[in-house]
Parts: structure tokens; C-alpha cells; sequence
């Protein structure tokens, strides 16, 4: 459990929405082999058990709210969670693996876009700041102007998004420098 509030953030999709077949959450509830109203248990540390309460989005990963017996509420990514009252089946744990892959898999890609739109905005700043070295240069006083502010701006925007991707795909343990087949061993 990582915090005691289920409120779903601005980046979070909330369970409601899962009604519809479309939609992201749905999706992820058709792929995960947990479901709402499941009673899980922590995968590496089974000394607590939860209800899973829905499911959502926290910055594009997945995520259970899950509350504990007496209250307590927090978020865990599903890969996390294990049935509280039985080992889980090969099968089981088969899906598992497949759909913390294919959640690796799109958190890369999600992050590689983001580092990428990262880089055109300090493109962007860079050839602006560029030109008015060159103006300096020839004795000039360049106008800064609001361009510049909305282009460091917007630049500062996207490595904030990079910076809070990394952290969410680190604390749900996509990290791209884990080996997949660590997942296994635990």
C-alpha cells in the first residue's frame, strides 16, 4: 500500500469509468487476472490482507486502491498483489507475468515520448537562446520576449512529466533496468 487515500489525482482514471468497453480501466480489468472485490495479500510481503476496491491510472501505470479490514486504504500496482487465501496457479501467474510485460512495455514507450517531446522543447529553447547569443554578440540587446518564457516554460513542463513518469515506473517496478526475469524470482 503506498498512501491512505483511494481519491483518484488528475492522472487517475476512477473506477466509474470502467464501465464502458473502450475505456483504458476496462481494459485493464479484462487483462488482469485481479479483480475488484478480490481479497489480495502482498506478493513479497503477505503479512497484511486488502480488498481490492477498484482499479485506475496514477501518471498511465495501473494501479488496485485496496483497503485493509480495519480501513486502512492505499494503492498497489496488481503485479504486487496475490490471492490472500490460496497460491496462486501457474496459470494465474502466467497472466500475471504477460500483463506486468505489456505494462512495461507501454510505460516505456510513454516515457520514451515523454523524453522525447522533452528534447524538442530544449531544442526549441536552444535555437531561441541561440539567436540572442548572436545578437549579444554583434553588440545588440535582444528582446527576450515572451517566447523565451514559454519556451522555458514549456520545456521545464516536460521534464517535470519525465521526471514524475520515471518515478512512478520506478516505484511500480517497470523500471527499464530491471531484468523481467527478476519478477519471477520474487
Amino acid at each position: 500500500m503506498t498512501n491512505s487515500d483511494t481519491t483518484p489525482t488528475a492522472d487517475q482514471t476512477p473506477d466509474s469509468a470502467a464501465h464502458t468497453t473502450g475505456d483504458p480501466v476496462g481494459q485493464l480489468e479484462a487483462a488482469c487476472p485481479i479483480r475488484v472485490g478480490d481479497e489480495v495479500t502482498g506478493r513479497v510481503n503477505p503479512t497484511w490482507r486488502a480488498r481490492v476496491r477498484s482499479f485506475h491510472f496514477n501518471v498511465g501505470i495501473a494501479e488496485c486502491a485496496i483497503e485493509t479490514d480495519d480501513g486502512r486504504r492505499g494503492f498497489a500496482p496488481p503485479w504486487a498483489l496475490v490471492p490472500a487465501d490460496a497460491e496462486p496457479s501457474e496459470e494465474w501467474r502466467d497472466r500475471m507475468q504477460t500483463f506486468k510485460e505489456t505494462e512495461r512495455s507501454h510505460a516505456m514507450e510513454m516515457l520514451r515520448r515523454k523524453q522525447s517531446e522533452a528534447a524538442e522543447e530544449a531544442e526549441d529553447l536552444a535555437e531561441r537562446l541561440k539567436s540572442m547569443a548572436a545578437v549579444v554578440r554583434r553588440g545588440g540587446n535582444p528582446y527576450p520576449g515572451e517566447p523565451v518564457a514559454h519556451l522555458a516554460y514549456d520545456f521545464a513542463s516536460a521534464l517535470d512529466e519525465v521526471t514524475e513518469l520515471v518515478d512512478r515506473v520506478d516505484a511500480a517496478g517497470l523500471s527499464a533496468h530491471r531484468r523481467p526475469e527478476a519478477d519471477r524470482d520474487q
